[in-house]
Parts: structure tokens; sequence; C-alpha cells
């Protein structure tokens, strides 16, 4: 009997951390590349782990914080 399981996504791309916030895909490369913004590579594709993604956007948001460079 095949076991059912359900894959959750532990990681977003760029693309789709663009969708998240509301942002064009320019706005969300420029944002992957700054230091403080969770990201991980592997070879050439930019993922975002989605538990970093989601503290650092509640950091930035307690904070009332501006991202600048971004748009």
């Amino acid at each position: 009997m095949k076991e059912e399981y359900e894959l959750t996504k532990e990681a977003y791309s760029v693309k789709e951390v663009a969708q998240v916030l509301g942002i064009n895909e320019n706005a969300a490369y420029n944002l992957a590349h700054k230091e403080d913004f969770p990201t991980i590579k592997i070879g050439k594709r930019i993922l975002v782990p989605k538990e970093p993604f989601r503290d650092w956007l509640t950091e930035k948001s307690l904070a009332k914080e501006e991202i600048e460079g971004v748009i």
C-alpha cells in the first residue's frame, strides 16, 4: 500500500517573494542581495527560507524600518 504524504514548501523563489510582498521581481532581487536578507544559494538559484523570511519580515515590521534601495 502506497503511503500518502504532503510536502510543504520550506523556501520561496525570489519571484514568490515578490508576489508575497507585492513588489516587482527586480525589487525582490535587489532585496535578495541585501546583507541582512535571508537567502541561500543553490547553484545559480537564490532561495529564501520560509521561517527566516517570516522572522525578517516581522522584525522589519515591528521596527517600522524602511527598506532602502529596493524599489
